[in-house]
């Protein structure tokens, strides 16, 4: 028999999951330093005009600030102290969800819900991460387990107390986090609209009440939003009055809200469905599987859950085309509604016959398939909708979807077969350890593996590791407020590269932090010489896109390995057997190359081609690759850019040898196909060639001035 005692023990054991090592990983460059410094100023005295102007801040975006302040002073400024209100938050939405669970059915629901609610990325990623929504998510689930008690038959006066003074929390909480509309409006709306349902006349008294309530809350909403004028040529007019929007509105009443015109709430759905829809799915991965066929298994108790999720998502939708994507808020209905689902079918294995099964599989089959096709990046920026950051490099693909299977594929087996009692008991406790194993990926794997990546936190780390007194850190260009929390005082900025360069002359040993990007012209400006990459970490694999930082040093640190990926791609020794074929006009020559005679069809095998840089490049080339067939088949088109965009070729040293080393599929029909290649820049039918200036004879070159390197047999 489940009871409170037991939701609270499994609320506390999910905290102290998810807070392991929250002080370890790094803040998330650039903002979300910034907030936290922002934090800090917030509680000192205002002496600056900055200050003052922070202080002057609505609170609908000041909440997570003035949390962090608060715990920041008394547990301390480092990571743990500014994120342990999220954590808080986190356990109370735990108990939410318990007791919003425990008023719809039972205390069993309660507590899978919890469970499932505990192991969606986005309420996850939230408590770990300041920028997070999880005042939202606490408050919105504070309130509706709040509503849902209130509406329940039979409650106790400890029961109505407590969720009194959860409805005044959690109101509390979204009003100044998101607004009336999240805290007040759908949640009343749901609450209004499920007690008229009741068959009790207690409930078809309370509807009238709530609606009224929600009805008040949405009108003041609307009022601050537009401004109601004579009727303007070319506006939204009724009664012959025009509604404008006012132009940056956001305040407690409202929450955070762009200026400029709502739209039409049709074509803003047709527009942005894809991204409201992805935030919901990617938020709740991978226990998403489960929730399309729990929504369509409708039941009574269920409705004001239902209607809490229809509502919340509607309103990410009017938001996205207002503000930005917009994070879906309806994760703990959706968490008890699974758990209903599971209850349902755990209680009433007949049940399984009906329309479930056919249900179940079908939806976990498309969820899962949409979104191993989709862009993984988004379980873990789903609760940061506007976030700027890009996607590291590192695979997390194959991790995502190994564990989202591994939580999935137990509940399915559970559900779609009758089991007995003791094997289905077995089964569930099975997936309870997926979720545990899951919320440890998530938070022990993937967090930290994103922030060392996007945070420099562990580039600093490694500066202080080796510094020793009398050593110099130089910041080049705009590193966001990193610099100024993790290194220290202790530093001088400079404007741009060029700066530097000098700098790493010195006799003196001399660090530099700086984007990734910068690596390869300091590299080039240098010929190569004193400058080492104490720290790097690839987030892209072209340095252009790449979003990390490096840290580079003129001497090497004792200790100490050389990360730099551009000391492995050029070389001043000329390759084993070097011979010119083929010289460009632009400054490029092929010296070399391997190449196997065959191949077997639909595999993939590797081309390398030694290059030699014979003058300035002016610009960016990219590699032509084409593989053509000598009988009736299509073209195979490898082009790509230059040793993986990771130097572009206008940066590469004269005199320098390059290895362009890269792998192509075979073309899947046998016979025998010609490899081309050459240099362009530009795309599609906007580019030009590189011209060949000078051949070896015997080589075969083009009108295009391709270059015939080999003929491939293809098995």
């Amino acid at each position: 028999m489940v009871s409170d005692r037991h939701g609270v023990l499994v609320a506390l054991l999910l905290t102290c999951l998810v807070g392991i090592r929250l002080g370890g990983p790094g803040f998330w460059e650039p903002t979300e330093i910034s907030n936290a410094t922002s934090s800090v100023l917030a509680n000192e005295a205002c002496v600056d005009a900055t200050c003052q102007k922070l202080k002057n801040v609505p609170l609908a975006e000041t909440l997570a600030r003035d949390l962090a302040a608060y715990s920041g002073e008394k547990l301390g400024e480092g990571e743990w102290g500014l994120k342990f209100p999220k954590l808080v938050l986190f356990a109370l939405s735990l108990l939410a969800v318990f007791y919003l669970g425990q008023a719809v059915r039972c205390s069993e629901v309660g507590l899978i819900a919890m469970v499932i609610y505990g192991s969606f990325p986005a309420v996850l990623m939230s408590t770990r991460t300041l920028l997070g929504s999880a005042e939202t998510f606490c408050g919105v689930a504070m309130t509706l387990a709040a509503l849902a008690n209130i509406l329940a038959p039979e409650k106790s006066k400890s029961r109505l107390a407590c969720a009194t003074f959860f409805l005044a929390v959690g109101m509390l909480l979204t009003v100044t986090a998101q607004g009336v509309l999240h805290a007040v409006v759908v949640p009343l709306y749901a609450a209004a609209f499920a007690s008229f349902l009741q068959e009790n006349s207690r409930g078809k008294l309370l509807a009238p009440v709530l609606f009224g309530l929600a009805t008040l809350a949405l009108t003041g909403t609307l009022a601050e939003i537009f401004v109601v004028q004579e009727r303007i040529p070319g506006t939204r007019h009724w009664l012959g009055q025009s509604f404008r929007v006012t132009s940056g509105v956001s305040s407690e009443l409202v929450g955070p809200w762009a200026s400029g015109d709502t739209g039409n709430v049709y074509f803003a759905w047709a527009k942005h469905f894809r991204t409201p829809w992805e935030l919901a799915a990617f938020g709740m991965f991978p226990a998403v599987a489960l929730v399309p066929a729990a929504l369509l298994s409708l039941r009574r108790d269920s409705t004001f859950l239902l209607l809490s999720i229809v509502g919340y998502f509607f309103l990410s939708i009017v938001l996205t085309e207002k503000v930005a994507p917009h994070a879906f808020f309806g994760f703990a209905p959706c968490a008890v509604m699974v758990a209903v689902l599971i209850s349902e079918i755990k209680s009433n294995r007949s049940y399984m016959r009906g329309t479930a099964v056919p249900l179940l599989v079908l939806f976990t089959g498309l969820v899962l398939i949409k979104d191993a096709a989709s862009d993984p990046a988004l379980v873990f920026f789903s609760h940061l909708p506007k976030s700027p950051l890009a996607y590291p490099g590192t695979d997390f693909a194959f991790w995502i979807m190994a564990m989202g299977l591994a939580f999935v594929v137990p509940v399915v087996t559970t559900f779609v077969t009758i089991l007995s009692a003791s094997l289905l008991r077995g089964l569930l406790l099975f997936t309870g350890g997926a979720v545990g194993l899951w919320i440890l990926f998530v938070t022990q794997v993937a967090h930290p593996s994103l922030s060392e990546k996007l945070s420099s936190k562990s580039l600093f780390a490694q500066f202080h590791a080796h510094k020793k007194d009398g050593d110099q850190l130089f910041v080049v260009g705009d590193l966001g407020d990193g610099p100024r929390y993790y290194a220290g005082d202790n530093y001088e900025k400079l404007s741009h590269r060029r700066k530097l360069i000098p700098k790493l002359a010195s006799e003196s040993m001399v660090y530099a932090a700086m984007n990734a990007s910068e690596l390869c012209p300091v590299w080039r400006e240098t010929k190569g010489k004193n400058i080492f990459a104490i720290h790097y970490t690839e987030t892209s694999k072209s340095l252009k896109d790449n979003k990390s930082k490096v840290l580079v040093s003129n001497k090497l640190p004792q200790g100490a390995r050389d990360k730099n990926p551009l000391t492995t791609l050029f070389s001043p020794t000329p390759p084993a057997n070097e011979k010119k074929l083929v010289s460009f006009k632009e400054g490029l020559s092929i010296v070399g190359m391997k190449i196997p005679s065959k191949v077997s069809s639909g595999d993939t095998f590797e081309i390398v081609l030694h290059l030699r840089v014979d003058k300035q490049i002016s610009r960016d080339w990219k590699l032509l690759v084409h593989i053509d067939p000598l009988h009736k088949a299509q073209r195979v088109n490898a082009d790509h850019a230059l040793i993986e965009g990771k130097c572009a070729s206008n940066y590469w040293p004269v005199g320098m040898y390059v290895t362009e080393r890269f792998s192509v599929r075979a073309p899947s029909s046998a016979g025998k196909w010609k490899l081309w290649s050459g240099f362009f820049y530009g795309g599609q039918s906007n580019f030009k060639n590189m011209t060949v200036e000078s051949k070896t004879q015997g080589v075969e070159v083009d009108r295009d001035n391709r270059v015939a390197l080999k003929v491939l047999v293809v098995n």
